[in-house]
């Protein structure tokens, strides 16, 4: 799996994708449940510029320690927030920064962690519930289990 930043240079140009991209009816397609994993990768790029297939340079960087890993068109989208949707490093900001980054989205953070629970609690009890009603009748059961 392609890491945040990944971009296609082809004929002297940076192709990535940005927050306005993925609010277009052909970006909206890359958050599909079956795609969206794959937003901030060449894959998601691949499908947003189709023209683009078998073509170019596949490249990424996850060095956020300075701007200049990045090329200009990249560094310039991140450091507007155009790409927050597609991927996120807070190595890009001062350590105070940061500290309001989470205390801003602890709350957010706290109520994904409590639904990821429950739901995962919820799958549980489904997958033990219905194994113990298809397992218990012998006749579901293979030959070395009868």
């Amino acid at each position: 799996m392609c890491q945040f930043v990944s971009w296609v240079e082809y004929e002297g140009k940076e192709y990535f994708l940005t927050n306005s991209d993925i609010e277009t009816k052909e970006g909206s397609k890359l958050l599909k449940s079956d795609v969206r994993d794959d937003l901030c990768g060449h894959g998601a790029i691949l499908s947003y510029y189709p023209e683009l297939k078998g073509k170019g340079l596949h490249k990424e960087c996850e060095d956020f320690s300075t701007q200049k890993n990045f090329p200009k068109s990249i560094a310039k989208a991140l450091k507007s927030g155009s790409m927050s949707r597609i991927g996120i490093n807070t190595k890009m900001l001062t350590a105070p920064a940061e500290e309001a980054y989470q205390k801003a989205t602890a709350p957010a953070e706290e109520a994904y962690q409590k639904a990821k629970a429950t739901a995962w609690e919820a799958y549980q009890k489904a997958t033990a519930t219905a194994f113990t009603n298809i397992v218990k009748q012998k006749k579901n059961r293979n030959k070395n289990w009868k």
